[in-house]
């Protein structure tokens, strides 16, 4: 049996967190949002992956979600250690954090979430499928009968309820008069 090695996790300063400098991948301030009410919303549960140079510990990946939580003012930050003493090595932690493994099956995915589509802010989620999509877009793509017509079709009911509620109690003295009379 082969033997995994985890790397240490630490909790450190924030302070002495810095990005690579070299790290290719940016964002857009919508996707940038979407990652701060995600981390707002569910924490963090992902530490930074750091290597240590000159004191400092250089994100190599999980830096969108280091600027979220610098915004955020944290004082500390839990990262996983590890030994990247290349150039090569370290691209490769970032490649590796980065990597999309596997791809999403649009249909189970509707499935799973339509249950819980009022419990989960949508907007806050994209999925990958080669191209990032809106998980609006996906759900109302895949789920049953689309989320929008779902929604559309709920409203129509809740009306429906409003306006047989409406006709069946009376306004004032006099319909409640009639009512009895009749």
């Amino acid at each position: 049996m082969t033997q995994v090695k985890n790397a240490p996790k630490k909790i450190v300063p924030i302070s002495q967190v810095v990005i690579w400098e070299k790290n290719p991948r940016v964002s857009t301030k919508a996707a940038m949002k979407r990652l701060k009410n995600q981390i707002l919303d569910l924490g963090l549960y992902k530490p930074l992956v750091c290597c240590k140079e000159d004191g400092k510990y250089i994100v190599l990946d999980g830096n969108q979600r280091y600027q979220i939580l610098k915004g955020l003012k944290q004082t500390h930050v839990e990262i996983s250690l590890v030994k990247a003493e290349t150039e090569a090595r370290k691209i490769q932690y970032a490649l590796s954090g980065n990597d999309l493994i596997g791809q999403t099956e649009d249909q189970l995915m509707a499935e799973l979430i339509f249950p819980y589509v009022k419990e989960i802010p949508l907007e806050d989620y994209n999925i990958d499928r080669g191209e990032s999509m809106k998980l609006s877009k996906m759900m109302n793509d895949f789920a049953p009968g689309g989320i929008e017509e779902q929604a559309r079709l709920e409203k129509m009911a809740k009306k429906e309820d409003v306006a047989t509620q409406t006709e069946k109690v009376p306004q004032n003295i006099d319909e409640k008069v009639d009512t009895i009379n009749t």
